[in-house]
Protein backbone atom coordinates (compact mmCIF):
# COMPACT_ATOMS: atom_id res chain seq x y z
CA UNK A 1 0.00 0.00 0.00
CA UNK A 2 1.41 3.47 -0.62
CA UNK A 3 0.84 6.57 1.01
CA UNK A 4 -1.68 7.70 -1.30
CA UNK A 5 -4.09 4.45 -0.38
CA UNK A 6 -3.40 4.99 3.47
CA UNK A 7 -4.74 8.92 2.97
CA UNK A 8 -7.56 7.87 1.09
CA UNK A 9 -8.65 4.99 3.10
CA UNK A 10 -8.08 7.37 6.38
CA UNK A 11 -10.23 9.87 4.23
CA UNK A 12 -13.03 7.54 3.66
CA UNK A 13 -13.04 6.48 7.45
CA UNK A 14 -13.31 9.64 8.93
CA UNK A 15 -15.97 10.75 6.41
CA UNK A 16 -18.34 7.63 7.46
CA UNK A 17 -17.79 8.51 10.70
CA UNK A 18 -18.64 12.01 10.16
CA UNK A 19 -21.79 11.07 8.42
CA UNK A 20 -22.82 9.03 11.09
CA UNK A 21 -22.18 11.41 13.48
CA UNK A 22 -24.21 14.03 11.89
CA UNK A 23 -26.85 11.72 11.56
CA UNK A 24 -26.48 11.30 15.35
CA UNK A 25 -26.87 14.79 15.27
CA UNK A 26 -30.20 15.09 13.51
CA UNK A 27 -31.98 12.14 15.55
CA UNK A 28 -31.14 13.92 18.68
CA UNK A 29 -32.07 17.37 16.98
CA UNK A 30 -35.31 15.67 16.09
CA UNK A 31 -36.16 14.57 19.36
CA UNK A 32 -35.49 17.78 21.13
CA UNK A 33 -37.64 19.62 18.46
CA UNK A 34 -40.35 17.42 18.95
CA UNK A 35 -40.35 18.18 22.88
CA UNK A 36 -39.92 21.74 22.34
CA UNK A 37 -42.87 21.56 20.17
CA UNK A 38 -44.69 19.80 22.74
CA UNK A 39 -43.72 22.11 25.16
CA UNK A 40 -44.99 24.87 22.61
CA UNK A 41 -48.46 23.41 22.82
CA UNK A 42 -48.28 23.04 26.69
CA UNK A 43 -47.74 26.87 26.91
CA UNK A 44 -49.70 28.12 24.14
CA UNK A 45 -52.93 26.14 25.94
CA UNK A 46 -51.60 27.66 29.38
CA UNK A 47 -51.62 31.05 27.68
CA UNK A 48 -55.14 30.26 26.43
CA UNK A 49 -56.54 29.56 29.76
CA UNK A 50 -54.57 32.38 31.40
CA UNK A 51 -56.75 34.90 28.35
CA UNK A 52 -59.63 33.34 29.28
CA UNK A 53 -59.32 34.27 33.21
CA UNK A 54 -58.13 37.94 32.62
CA UNK A 55 -61.10 38.07 30.27
CA UNK A 56 -63.53 36.51 32.90
CA UNK A 57 -61.63 38.66 35.45
CA UNK A 58 -61.86 42.29 33.62
CA UNK A 59 -65.70 41.23 32.56
CA UNK A 60 -66.83 41.06 36.43
CA UNK A 61 -64.07 44.21 37.46
CA UNK A 62 -66.84 46.07 34.60
CA UNK A 63 -69.86 44.70 36.27
CA UNK A 64 -68.56 46.09 39.48
CA UNK A 65 -67.47 49.44 38.13
CA UNK A 66 -71.13 50.05 36.92
CA UNK A 67 -72.57 51.07 40.39
CA UNK A 68 -69.85 53.28 41.38
CA UNK A 69 -70.16 55.05 37.97
CA UNK A 70 -73.74 55.88 38.69
CA UNK A 71 -72.99 57.25 42.14
CA UNK A 72 -70.32 59.53 40.80
CA UNK A 73 -72.67 60.36 38.17
CA UNK A 74 -74.63 62.12 41.05
CA UNK A 75 -71.94 63.41 43.06
CA UNK A 76 -70.11 64.85 39.65
CA UNK A 77 -69.70 68.12 38.38
CA UNK A 78 -72.33 70.29 40.22
CA UNK A 79 -74.02 71.49 37.63
CA UNK A 80 -78.02 71.42 37.64
CA UNK A 81 -77.85 68.69 35.08
CA UNK A 82 -76.85 65.75 37.60
CA UNK A 83 -78.94 64.44 40.52
CA UNK A 84 -77.92 66.00 42.46
CA UNK A 85 -77.45 69.73 41.05
CA UNK A 86 -81.52 68.87 40.49
CA UNK A 87 -82.05 68.07 44.36
CA UNK A 88 -79.97 71.35 45.27
CA UNK A 89 -81.87 73.17 43.20
CA UNK A 90 -85.04 72.17 44.13
CA UNK A 91 -84.42 72.39 47.48
CA UNK A 92 -83.16 75.66 47.31
CA UNK A 93 -86.34 76.83 45.18
CA UNK A 94 -88.93 75.28 47.82
CA UNK A 95 -86.41 77.53 50.61
CA UNK A 96 -86.40 80.43 48.66
CA UNK A 97 -90.69 80.07 47.95
CA UNK A 98 -90.99 79.56 51.67
CA UNK A 99 -88.97 83.04 52.73
CA UNK A 100 -90.80 84.83 50.08
CA UNK A 101 -94.10 83.59 51.53
CA UNK A 102 -93.20 85.58 54.97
Amino acid sequence: MTALEVCLCMLAVAGAFALICLGIVFIKMLSTLEQVNQSMIEAQKAIERANLTIDDVNYKLDLLNAPFEKVNGIFQGGSRSSLLGKTAGIVGAYRAGKKRKK
